[in-house]
């Protein structure tokens, strides 16, 4: 039987676990790349499907894991009307998987997911949603990660985007601020 702490927060009692393991899974490692079905322009508002396939989940370990494992993820969100002047705060929705790799304790699992992605800043993507499958069934994902300033009007700070087809944001890299969590 695990000990409870009883800890004062601000005339609140909060009980805790002391001792137990985390409902969590916790992965060091997301990375990917964003691709932009139509491609950002800087003004013109059009409706955009965002893809990432082989994206990268490593380092995981937490519950269901025997030792650090990995996996691939792949997902697919969209939303109508941005530019590159408007994506701000915009909320990206849809679906995908994590394939979790061979010779992992999870091997052979895919594991399925509703997608959320919020363009934070320019520079910064949030990653959230939850499982749909059966291993982790209605845990939360949550990730932040840093994206390169390409969406920024070109010639301010490393921003690309412009309205011409050629000049329009179509790909965007993005790596981990921090932990990536499943629960």
């Amino acid at each position: 039987m695990a000990a409870a702490l009883v800890v004062p927060v601000a005339g609140i009692v909060s009980a805790q676990s002391a001792g137990a393991a985390s409902d969590n899974v916790v992965c060091t490692t997301n990375t990917g790349t964003l691709h932009a079905s139509t491609g950002i322009s800087l003004t013109t508002r059009q409706g955009t499907t965002f893809t990432s396939k082989n994206g990268v989940l490593d380092g995981c370990t937490g519950i269901g894991i025997t030792a650090a494992t990995g996996g691939v993820l792949n997902f697919t969100v969209q939303r109508t009307a941005v530019s590159c002047k408007n994506i701000k705060g915009s909320l990206f929705v849809g679906s995908g998987t994590l394939r979790w790799n061979a010779g992992g304790s999870n091997e052979g699992v895919i594991t399925k997911l509703k997608v959320n992605l919020k363009f934070n800043s320019l520079v910064q993507v949030q990653f959230s949603g939850i499982v749909t499958s059966t291993y982790l069934h209605g845990d939360h994902i949550a990730g932040i990660a840093s994206i390169p300033p390409n969406l920024r009007s070109a010639g301010d700070n490393g921003g690309t985007c412009g309205n011409s087809k050629a000049s329009r944001v179509k790909n965007l890299a993005f790596t981990n601020k921090g932990d990536t969590t499943i629960g």
